[in-house]
């Protein structure tokens, strides 16, 4: 009996086994499709640029050349479920461009994209652009000397003895058309304190024939090595030094009517070394060599020597002082008097009756080579009459200027009085005289 029942299990499920799978395959569609209808596959391009990445040999015999016309960025297209799209990131891309094998000369290289295995779900379609161009060079050495450039911000009382560096040479390597435009190496070392001996690091600076530094994009591509220098540097004290206060020597003076306005002068102290009683004896002063200004008529620099007697030097030796003088015109005041008043702008229709005053006086005030030579002929006193009618008009502006535009621009006018009085009268106009005429 139990074996019958059994049977019959087996039979059902043999003669439904059809059905079953059919039934199966419906209900896995249909979540298919509710899934993809809760969470569509989408494809579009990445916000971002991706940078690339290049996938080359240990070779050390060929480089791939980092020229300003290399690309290192492309696009991306990907096909990703929605929510994929809601986690991607720039770094769960990769676009990469295998180099590996390649031989001197220029090579159009495919790019390939993917999603890291830390991503989320989805994958690159296409990469833009497909393909890019890459020039792989020879590689190349070169060992130089450097040059070990101290230089001093403490004052002239001290001095340093000549650096001892952990290296005198660097070896540069890299491609080989950037090598060869290596010329010369160069450690600078600021020397900023008086302390015992200690010690400076300085970065390796490279330079081309012409002395230009190199970029820092060539300096990408090139390995120096090493990249920095280590010096120890003693300071020491110079003795017998003393700082003193400068003291320019001006002579001459300027033609009539300039003045010297202003002095300056840098450096305003030298520091000097010597016999300590003369240096005593120049009472804190170094004067420089003397500077003329005679027949000056415009500000101007010198730069000249400071001037010190037998056993003393400035220190260092090159200072030089460096000497302004400012000359500017003396200002001045000329007064004009009984300069007539010229009236514009007159309605034709009227005719001026009276004007109070007639006349007026001028003050100018400017630079004295300038207006000192002015006449009364060099000045106009205007009024505009523009728009006025008949009758008395009282308070018209006086206007003054200077007819000389040298003088003009540098120069201030005033008028006394500032305002007169017009009186404007209508032109009469004749009467028609009567004509008779006779017939005969």
């Amino acid at each position: 009996m139990k074996r019958l029942a059994r049977w019959s299990v087996v039979r059902f499920i043999t003669d439904n086994l059809g059905w079953m799978g059919i039934s199966l395959l419906l209900a896995l569609i249909i979540w298919v499709v509710a899934q993809l209808d809760a969470n569509p596959i989408q494809q579009r391009e990445f916000a971002e640029s991706i940078t690339i990445q290049f996938v080359e040999d240990n070779n050390d015999n060929v480089v791939l050349l980092a020229s300003s016309t290399l690309r290192r960025t492309a696009r991306v297209t990907i096909r990703a479920p929605r929510h994929s799209w809601d986690q991607l990131e720039r770094n769960d891309i990769e676009v990469y461009a295998d180099l590996t094998g390649l031989d001197v000369g220029t090579h159009t290289i495919d790019l390939f994209g993917e999603i890291t295995d830390n991503g989320p779900s989805g994958r690159v379609v296409s990469v833009s652009p497909a393909n890019i161009l890459v020039e792989i060079v020879a590689l190349d050495k070169l060992t130089l000397p450097v040059n070990i450039t101290p230089f001093s911000e403490l004052s002239a009382e001290y001095e340093t003895a000549p650096p001892v560096c952990d290296a005198q040479e660097v070896e540069v390597s890299g491609p080989e058309v950037l090598v060869e435009q290596v010329s010369g190496a160069q450690v600078r070392l600021s020397i900023r304190r008086a302390d015992p001996p200690y010690t400076h690091i300085g970065r390796v600076i490279l330079f081309d024939d012409e002395g230009n530094e190199l970029s820092s994009r060539d300096l990408d591509s090139l390995t120096v090595t090493p990249s920095q220098i280590s010096c120890e540097i003693e300071v020491v004290r110079v003795e017998g030094t003393q700082e003193l206060l400068v003291a320019p020597v001006i002579t001459g003076s300027p033609p009539q009517g300039y003045t010297i306005s202003n002095r300056s002068w840098d450096p305003l102290k030298v520091v000097v070394a010597g016999d300590p009683d003369l240096i005593e004896s120049m009472g804190g002063v170094a004067q420089t060599e003397p500077i003329s200004t005679e027949g000056a008529t415009s500000s101007f620099s010198r730069t000249v020597q400071v001037e010190l007697p037998d056993g003393v030097q400035v220190r260092p030796e090159t200072t030089r002082v460096t000497v302004t003088v400012e000359i500017t015109p003396i200002t001045t005041t000329e007064q004009f008097t009984d300069i007539p008043i010229q009236l514009r702008n007159l309605n034709p229709a009227l005719f001026v009756s009276s004007v109070v005053p007639q006349t007026v006086s001028v003050s100018i005030e400017g630079p004295a080579p300038l207006i000192r030579d002015l006449t009364v002929e060099d000045i106009s006193v205007i009024v505009d009459l523009t728009g006025l009618g008949e009758g008395t008009h009282t308070d018209l502006v006086t206007r003054g200027s200077i007819l000389q535009e040298a003088v003009a621009g540098s120069a201030t006018i005033t008028v006394q009085p500032s305002v007169i009085s017009v009186v404007l009268g209508q032109i009469a106009t004749p009467t028609p005289t009567p004509h008779h005429h006779i017939i005969g």
